[in-house]
């Protein structure tokens, strides 16, 4: 490398890996949840493995997409959007921590007597449940569906990242991780950790990804190291100050 040129303060093949351990995390902890919240959501919504699974989902995609357009027309005015991505992630950490100690409170006597009123009302049940969903899970999924927004306007203004292909590539390892956050909780979470426990190790996966962006902005942030000349140009003007 010549002398004259600065070193870079990263190889972009270390910043790519970094964020793309976040973003398969991220991916990862949020089919995590949506798995978990389909067993554990039955008392809140009839018992029915069927009308919990459709509301779940039906809630879940449509606080991704509403989150994702609500932050796709702010981004560009975010002064810090890799800042933004990192606290983000350990946000939706402690909202689902939230989320894992209001599901693992007995309310079910509650939740009965409140459908009992609703029928009494002439309130449709479904409806209720609908509601009941989106109250609990709105929030979080509002923010999942903030994320790969976030890590694209990331990588343009903080990462210098502009290769479609490799941004192509980041968002394919945040759609494994989701599969694989499937898989896992599906056949072996839920099954060894029970449903407290998965959701706190998904609230864990949020917090690792957040505190890896925040490292990746933190070494980002420290000046890049000059190079020979640069410095023996400063020595010469201390020289001639002197």
């Amino acid at each position: 490398m010549p002398s004259g040129v600065p070193r870079r303060r990263q190889p972009l093949v270390y910043v790519s890996l970094q964020l793309g351990m976040a973003l398969f995390g991220s991916g990862a902890a949020g089919l995590v949840n949506q798995v978990v919240w389909q067993r554990a959501l039955k008392v809140f919504l009839g018992g029915s493995e069927t009308t919990c699974s459709m509301i779940v989902v039906l809630v879940f995609m449509a606080g991704l997409g509403a989150g994702s357009v609500w932050i796709g027309n702010r981004a560009a005015r975010l002064g810090n959007p890799l800042l933004a991505l990192g606290a983000l992630e350990l946000l939706l950490a402690l909202v689902n921590f939230l989320i894992c100690a209001a599901l693992a409170t007995d309310i079910s006597d509650s939740v009965f007597a409140f459908q009992e009123l609703a029928l009494a009302w002439g309130v449709p049940l479904l409806l209720l449940y609908g509601l009941s969903a989106a109250v609990i899970l709105l929030v979080p999924c509002l923010l999942m569906g903030m994320t790969m927004p976030l890590a694209a306007e990331a990588c343009q203004r903080n990462l210098g990242i502009h290769n479609s292909r490799l941004l192509g590539l980041l968002f394919f390892i945040n759609t494994l991780g989701s599969v694989a956050g499937t898989i896992v909780s599906a056949g072996f979470m839920i099954a060894h950790l029970g449903l407290s426990r998965s959701l706190i190790a998904a609230a864990g996966m949020n917090a690792v990804a957040g505190t890896l962006v925040l490292i990746l902005l933190a070494k980002r942030r420290q000046p890049a190291p000059r190079s020979q000349a640069e410095l023996g140009n400063e020595e010469t003007r201390m020289d001639s100050g002197g």
